[in-house]
């Protein structure tokens, strides 16, 4: 939902201070998910798990969370908390 408002041009019902505000940048988690299918519409979709799935395999996503981190997509401190 904060990524959602987060994009809301209307600066009254989700002002930019808050999502620049230290607590709240501390509740973003990351999360690593293997799709399953592809979306076709997502006014069907329940949530995110009618086509994403978690990866099972620790190697697997070990080797994806470490791949993230060496491009720059996820930070250390990010990798840290996947562990």
């Amino acid at each position: 939902m904060d990524a959602f408002l987060a994009r809301s041009t209307d600066l009254q019902k989700y002002p930019e201070w808050l999502m620049k505000q230290p607590n709240k940048q501390a509740e973003r988690e990351i999360h690593i998910y293997l799709v399953t299918r592809t979306p076709q519409s997502v006014s069907i979709m329940r949530s995110h798990e009618d086509w994403l799935a978690h990866i099972a395999d620790v190697g697997t996503f070990d080797t994806l969370a470490y791949f993230l981190a060496q491009n720059n997509v996820i930070d250390e401190k990010a990798l840290a908390t996947l562990r």
